[in-house]
């Protein structure tokens, strides 16, 4: 299984390196040299979408033998800790991340046994998680915490003068509100459903071809 992963690990690292080479780069090197273009202009339509699903592969099949095995366990933990680098440092894309821990976790679910202690130590990871994820939402766009309290202005979660520990946690907010709000706004205006062949399979076609 670890020659298997290694095989695979080096395949999605060189197509990784060319994804970076015909994006020009990568969301953090642009916000550090001040390019205006953002995580969103990263990437190989559907082949990035093949690879993040690589990833996400990798990060459980490595998290298997950290849990349960002690040969190559270290190596396993370096390269599921550069995968977790490469989506929420490099491409600064909390969503690419998330739904590749979740994966890890996933697995962690599966072979071991979850204590009072362990679920504690996981509370606390999430708190972290919740934190980084905003700061990330903030660094990203490139617009700093003037950007997240004008947000949490608009959306009226906090006053101008509000503590910028509180600002921080605005997009963790509009995350779990909005959708709650977005639905509720679909169903007040939702036209009467009609069904069009376009988008039925649309989402069997790979994106380059749509």
């Amino acid at each position: 299984l670890e020659k298997y992963l290694n095989k695979i690990f080096k395949y999605w690292c060189a197509c990784y390196l060319i994804t970076i080479i015909i994006s020009g780069g990568f969301p953090l090197l642009w916000i550090i040299i001040g390019d205006t273009r953002t995580y969103i202009d990263f990437g190989i339509p559907s082949v990035s979408g093949l690879l993040n699903m690589v990833r996400a592969f990798l990060v459980a099949s490595l998290g298997f033998i950290i849990f349960k095995s002690k040969i190559g366990r270290r190596k396993a933990i370096t390269k599921v800790l550069f995968l977790i680098i490469s989506a929420f440092v490099f491409e600064l894309a909390r969503g690419n991340g998330t739904f590749m821990l979740m994966h890890f976790v996933a697995m962690y679910l599966m072979i071991c046994k979850l204590k009072l202690k362990k679920f504690l130590i996981a509370f606390v990871i999430l708190i972290i998680f919740l934190v980084v994820g905003s700061f990330i939402n903030a660094v990203r766009y490139g617009k700093g915490t003037d950007y997240l309290i004008n947000q949490a202005v608009d959306y009226g979660l906090f006053a101008p003068n509000s503590s910028i520990i509180l600002v921080v946690f605005v997009p963790v907010i509009v995350y779990v509100c909005l959708p709650v709000v977005n639905l509720n706004y679909k169903l007040e205006h939702l036209p009467e459903i009609s069904f069009e062949l376009y988008y039925m399979l649309q989402g069997f076609v790979p994106s380059f071809i749509r």
